[in-house]
């Protein structure tokens, strides 16, 4: 069995490719010979020899047609083995043919001294370009047969006076003429093994070079493990400490959610169940004793109930937003608004609660002031920061709304003439694991959650809240929003929570 050379592959691919070329090359010879015979038949017909050009034009038919047939072929690379074969064959016929042709009808010395003759060898030469050396050998052959075989056919018929003024018109010349064809495709026969040999060595050196680089590489490879070893020793250290960041994380948001979860139980179970608990025993008793009560008695306990249950929905409306804020699926909603219409519109929310305790609620913010913002995140803002100056207001007090624009921002003021916060509690009121309920000055209760939430909108409004005791009484608060570039910052924010 024949050994496997590493070389054949390459020598393959190489003969398909080049094979390929070599038809193309071939090809464009076509072209240009036809171009040569229409220059050939114009000379022939200016020069009065309308006949000749008219003979010399099937050629250059017959070439036009063979060469377009061919460009198909070529196109859609079928160019295999027997096409190649029949296309040698076909170019040296149609030659041989216009050379028989160019005897009989014109110049019978033709076979002898016709420039085409020297075309035999540019076809044996093209064959050699396919890179196989049976094409090379049959290309020789078949073109000393047809060479020689035009030539019997042909030399009888030339005036001998002829073949005498002709050199090397004699037997030993066609003899010497086919003898330097067949040298001229042997000598090409070489071309196809050259190239493989030329192949084979650079494969040779290819593989030394492979080997010694594989050593090389086989060293760098042993230094580059002992290096890795050492960073990856290094990187699980670096990776222990921080899964022990990540766990201390991890515990302390733990902590915070326990925290969150004691927070939410404990205003369920008391803050939002006594409410409840009052509505329920003053129904039971305007249920039990209607007929006994008096009108104003009725009246008394309706406005208790309605109290008790504006109580419960604020309460319940703060959890369910302070709770979808600690999930993050609350997003903001963006949009341009003017700010005094959302002001305008948590006071009348927030009108009976101030009646009640007569506080007056003074709206001073300018009607042309407009922002980019969240409308329903800023009213549940100002509706607990309003509400907490209510609270903590003692009655025929009051609670200012004011506001101040500029490029960058625009402060919203909140005051009331109330009782004010120690320094202690205005540091705390924003911290959930300090935050904690305060007793109004009518008694009122809440939940501690209310500036928790308008923190948690704030910032996610890309603003700002703070809160200082005024110098005479009471305190304000302060609520900064960006003016520009807002809506791209806040989309953006909002995305990236998102994902």
């Amino acid at each position: 069995m024949k050994p496997h050379n590493p070389t054949d592959n390459i020598f393959d691919a190489l003969y398909h490719d080049e094979a390929l070329r070599g038809e193309k090359l071939a090809y464009y010879f076509r072209w240009l010979l036809v171009v040569a015979i229409i220059i050939l038949i114009g000379a022939l017909y200016f020069d009065g020899r309308r006949e000749e050009a008219m003979v010399s034009s099937l050629p250059l038919v017959a070439f036009t047609l063979y060469n377009i047939f061919m460009y198909v072929i070529i196109r859609k690379k079928k160019t295999g083995k027997i096409i190649q074969f029949i296309s040698i064959g076909i170019d040296i016929s149609l030659l041989s043919a216009h050379i028989y042709t160019m005897s009989v009808l014109f110049y019978p010395t033709a076979i002898y001294s016709s420039a085409s003759i020297f075309i035999y060898f540019i076809l044996i030469f093209l064959a050699s370009l396919r890179h196989d050396r049976r094409m090379i050998i049959f290309a020789t052959l078949y073109t000393l047969l047809c060479f020689n075989l035009v030539f019997f056919l042909r030399h009888n018929s030339v005036d001998i006076v002829l073949r005498t003024q002709i050199l090397s018109a004699d037997l030993s010349g066609q003899l010497f003429k086919s003898i330097y064809l067949g040298i001229f495709g042997i000598l090409l026969i070489s071309i196809p093994q050259l190239v493989r040999r030329l192949i084979t060595k650079v494969q040779s050196i290819e593989e030394s070079r492979q080997n010694s680089e594989l050593i090389l590489a086989l060293e760098q490879q042993k230094n580059q493990f002992t290096i890795e070893k050492l960073a990856y020793e290094q990187g699980l250290n670096a990776e222990l400490q921080k899964q022990k960041h990540q766990i201390e994380s991890q515990l302390l948001q733990l902590n915070e959610l326990n925290h969150t979860k004691d927070k939410l139980l404990s205003i369920i179970g008391h803050d939002l169940k006594n409410p409840f608990t009052a509505i329920q025993t003053l129904v039971s008793m305007l249920n039990k004793d209607y007929d006994a009560l008096s009108d104003e008695e009725k009246q008394e306990i309706i406005l208790a109930v309605y109290n008790a249950s504006q109580k419960s929905l604020h309460l319940l409306d703060n959890l369910l937003h302070w709770a979808r804020s600690q999930s993050g699926r609350l997003q903001p909603v963006i949009r341009n608004f003017y700010l005094t219409k959302v002001i305008e519109d948590v006071m009348e929310v927030m009108a009976h609660q101030a009646s009640q305790k007569d506080i007056m609620i003074i709206n001073e913010i300018p009607p042309e002031i407009n922002i980019t913002s969240d409308e329903n995140m800023l009213q549940t803002v100002f509706r607990n920061i309003i509400g907490n100056g209510i609270k903590f207001t003692n009655s025929g007090g009051f609670v200012r709304i004011s506001a101040t624009k500029s490029e960058q921002y625009c402060e919203i003021h909140i005051a009331d003439n109330g009782v004010g916060m120690s320094e202690k509690k205005i540091s705390e009121m924003f911290d959930e694991q300090k935050s904690e309920s305060t007793t109004g000055t009518a008694r009122e209760k809440g939940a501690g959650l209310g500036l928790l939430i308008c923190k948690d909108f704030i910032e996610k409004l890309n603003g700002t809240i703070s809160a200082r005791n005024n110098k005479s009484k009471g305190c304000t608060f302060t609520v900064a929003l960006p003016m520009s570039d807002t809506l791209n910052e806040i989309e953006k924010n909002s995305n990236s929570i998102l994902k």
